[in-house]
Parts: structure tokens; sequence; C-alpha cells
């Protein structure tokens, strides 16, 4: 019962960033009744930059929202697919 507790926090933890990506995208997409939401944010330690992706279907069931975080520049560019509908650099 306590692992649960503890993946929830850490799960409760990315919430901010997830909230932040949503409202102040670099970049949102359009694919398969999806938009994707992509965050940037500054360089890791492992000097990567950090990014967030929250993904949420559209059209469906919008209550469908999921988010997370790709490890390195070639799982963020995995994402990106479909139609590029906004960008803020």
């Amino acid at each position: 019962m306590g692992q649960t507790n503890d993946v929830e926090n850490v799960r409760a933890g990315w919430l901010p960033m997830a909230e932040h990506t949503v409202e102040h995208p670099a970049e949102i997409w359009e694919h398969e009744h999806r938009h994707f939401y992509v965050g940037r944010f500054e360089k890791t330690s492992g000097g990567d930059m950090g990014s967030m992706v929250v993904a949420a279907r559209v059209h469906e069931n919008e209550n469908d929202v999921v988010s997370y975080s790709p490890k390195n520049t070639r799982d963020l560019k995995s994402i990106r697919k479909g139609k590029l509908i906004h960008a803020n650099y």
C-alpha cells in the first residue's frame, strides 16, 4: 500500500510542469484526435533540454489526458507527428 502512495506522490509532483506546458506550450501538434502540447524547460544536469509532453484526446473523450517527459531529444522528435498548429520559439 505504501508503494501506491509513493507513485501517486511522484505523479502529483509533475502536475505544475504539466499545467505550465498546457498554458504556455512551445508547440502544439494535432495527430490522431489528440493535441500534443510540448513544453521546453532548462537544461538538465546531463546537458539535455528538459521537456514535457501533455497529450489530450479531442473530439472523443475529452477527459483522456496523459503527460510524460521524453528522456532525450530523439524521444521528443518521435512525438512530432501530424500537423503543427502552434509554435512559440
